[in-house]
């Protein structure tokens, strides 16, 4: 009995890190994500105000 725990402990370990990975990295790609439309609207509103003068 107690090596058949230690084995769900051992699998259930690698998964309960990678969940908290995935996690991580889609926080941080949803972050990018929006820091780059954030950029590419001020970008766009830039050389929108900019063309009309020039």
């Amino acid at each position: 009995m107690p090596n058949r725990r230690l084995a769900e402990d051992n699998i259930a370990g690698p998964g309960v890190v990678s969940e908290t990975a995935s996690r991580v990295l889609y926080a941080a790609g949803g972050v990018l994500l929006l820091l780059f439309m954030l950029f590419g609207a001020a970008y766009r509103g830039a050389r929108a105000l900019r063309l009309p003068r020039a």
